[in-house]
């Protein structure tokens, strides 16, 4: 797994729920499973943060994307991760925050972070097990 990488798309939002999901549930579940795990605050850059999140999106093995909170940002995010067939693991804290134009996609709905955590490790197992063929 070295190198490989999971872009992580989300509101940077002083959210405490969605902060605490980053550090505590997503973050170290990823890296559980041998991956970098990174969202594009925690990256140190010169230049344009919009070229950032595209080389971020572009060399990702998966992506894992919230919607929660509807942000714009997020969805044109997942929109350029769709369009370059990057697999992506959806996730919303309510099913509210889901736009029309992605609703058919399998998206992980969840109530806390211990939920999330359960729900996101058998996703993530999938997602790879995919991505090897197997």
């Amino acid at each position: 797994m070295i190198g490989c990488f999971c872009f992580v798309i989300m509101s940077l939002s002083e959210n405490p729920l969605l902060r605490d999901l980053y550090e505590k549930n997503i973050k170290p579940l990823v890296e559980s499973f041998g991956y970098r795990c990174e969202r594009v605050d925690e990256q140190e850059f010169n230049g344009s943060i919009r070229d950032r999140i595209l080389k971020n999106i572009r060399e990702a093995c998966f992506i894992i994307a919230d919607v929660t909170e509807a942000r714009p940002n997020c969805y044109y995010e997942l929109g350029v991760a769709h369009a370059l067939g990057i697999e992506v693991i959806h996730l919303a804290h309510s099913a509210q925050d889901i736009h029309f134009d992605v609703k058919d996609f399998n998206f992980i709905i969840y109530g806390n972070g211990t939920e999330l955590e359960q729900k996101l490790h058998r996703r993530i197992r999938a997602t790879i097990a995919g991505e090897d063929g197997t």
